[in-house]
């Protein structure tokens, strides 16, 4: 740990002479990810050379460099020998950002807190610069509810509806994971929920998990998860009685809405006429 530090801080020193050249921010996109799901960093570059530069690695090593830690004081996480990036053109004066997904890059199945930090380097590799230090976090999220599935053809998978709170809002996640050894392998946020209201889950012929929950008191979210943990579709529906809606098996094995009709949030709603007493011909 201290060998890391003190490799990162003499870099630091060597390139201060340089400062105004390249400035480096990284910043998670949010605080806390639930386990599985794309851990996406924020990573911008500032050009102040003057002149066009052009980051680009060769075959043994990356231009940019992302050292990873517990917090709990343990070893820096292994980098993945893959993590070659992209080559990055930054025209002069100008700053250039891109998302990555750490998880392409480490293992980061362990919920705890993390710390990153992101190394660019040169075109001449005779500097180094860094980004200022940053914190996320892995959770498990509240368990909702779980089911192992038998797709055909694949290995059993974990399906787990999880909660968890941003922003003082709930957010529902549908979870895979390996049914043996339990690993996430990945996660997606459905959107926004109103936890009084039970999400309804059906696990179809196919394998596919189909998860029903309410949105806001009227509109309802239909979100439909494939064994591999890819979101195939989201869609809404408005309940149309009083009772609510639900979701019903098919004798093919298939799943569908019951007791709503289906709505686009993206339409605007239908007015009727500005005055209420005329009567259309």
């Amino acid at each position: 740990m201290k060998r890391i530090l003190s490799y990162l801080f003499l870099l630091f020193v060597v390139s201060l002479p340089a400062l105004a050249q390249l400035f480096v921010r990284m910043e998670p996109i949010k605080k806390q990810f639930i386990s599985g799901e794309p851990v996406q960093m924020r990573l911008t570059i500032s050009n102040n050379t003057g002149r066009p530069i052009k980051l680009q690695g060769t075959d043994r090593v990356s231009w940019l460099d992302i050292h990873l830690e517990n917090n709990d004081g343990s070893v820096p996480l292994p980098q993945s020998r893959f993590a070659n990036f992209p080559p990055l053109s930054i025209p002069a004066g100008k700053q250039v950002s891109r998302l990555i997904n750490l998880r392409h890059f480490y293992d980061l199945s362990r919920d705890g807190s993390y710390k990153a930090v992101a190394l660019v380097h040169s075109p001449d590799r005779r500097s180094s610069y860094s980004s200022s230090k940053q914190l996320f976090s892995i959770v498990s999220g509240m368990p909702i509810w779980s089911q192992v599935a038998m797709p055909q053809g694949q290995r059993p998978c974990k399906y787990a509806v999880l909660s968890m709170t941003n922003r003082q809002r709930n957010h529902l996640y549908i979870q895979v994971r390996d049914a043996e050894t339990g690993v996430p392998l990945n996660a997606t946020n459905v959107g926004e929920w109103l936890s009084f209201f039970d999400p309804v889950c059906r696990v179809d012929a196919h394998g596919s998990l189909h998860t029903l929950f309410m949105a806001t008191p009227t509109i309802f979210g239909y979100a439909i998860v494939n064994p591999n943990g890819v979101r195939k579709s989201l869609q809404y529906y408005k309940r149309i009685s009083g009772t609510l809606p639900t979701l019903v098996y098919f004798p093919n094995g298939s799943v569908r809405v019951s007791g709503a009709i289906q709505f686009d949030p993206t339409k605007p709603a239908q007015q009727g006429p500005k005055d209420a007493t005329v009567i259309p011909d």
